[in-house]
């Protein structure tokens, strides 16, 4: 899949924050937050090309050659990707290029994603301790969106079941777990026991 640029995720991270009811802080003020961590965005053109295995292969290969010939390199490159390690080695190429122009793997987007939540965490934690107030030592939750009925519902289960906040429960299992607990994404309220169990039993931004 094709990388996505740092700067793409925390615009649309922040934006999604934005919409969560009752969230205090707005997109300015996350990326005033976002420049006292050590979480970079290069300051690059966003229309930035992520660099292929493809590219790297051309690059070591095609010295000499017109741009556009490249027929007689369709037979190496089929058995290029045949071979694991040789394509892992032109890939390897690629991702340490894609790094230095500041984008990151789509597949790394959600541990992007959770880093960059960690780090507004222990800022709102610094900045409630400069203000006197008294932390609670809880579990994190690097979900995007910590007042939805069903994100509640997952972490009370998970924690019923001592399991940690980041363990995911396979869609069948979750599925049978809510049949057992009667759980009903439109109804939430008080009467059910994972009501805002995240504000209460987490920290979350």
């Amino acid at each position: 899949m094709p990388a996505v640029s740092k700067a793409v995720i925390t615009k649309t991270l922040f934006e999604e924050l934005e919409k969560v009811e009752g969230f205090p802080y707005n997109s300015e003020e996350l990326y005033g937050f976002l420049k006292e961590t050590d979480f970079k965005i290069p300051k690059k053109s966003e229309n930035v090309r992520a660099t292929s295995a493809y590219d790297c292969f051309l690059k070591e290969n095609k010295s000499g050659k017109g741009f556009g010939d490249n027929s007689n390199l369709k037979d190496l490159w089929s058995s290029i990707k045949s071979d694991a390690d040789q394509l892992e080695k032109y890939q390897n190429i690629a991702n340490e290029m894609n790094k230095k122009k500041g984008l990151v793997d789509s597949n790394n987007a959600k541990s992007s994603n959770a880093k960059l939540i960690s780090q507004l965490i222990s800022l709102k934690l610094e900045q409630s301790t400069l203000h006197g107030k008294l932390i609670e030592n809880k579990p994190y939750f690097y979900g995007k969106k910590p007042h939805t009925s069903t994100n509640n519902y997952k972490q009370w289960k998970l924690n019923s079941l001592n399991l940690p906040p980041n363990h995911v429960l396979s869609k069948h299992i979750l599925a049978q777990y809510k049949i057992d607990d009667h759980f009903d994404q439109k109804i939430y309220t008080s009467a059910q026991p994972w009501y805002n169990y995240i504000s209460s039993h987490m920290t979350h931004i």
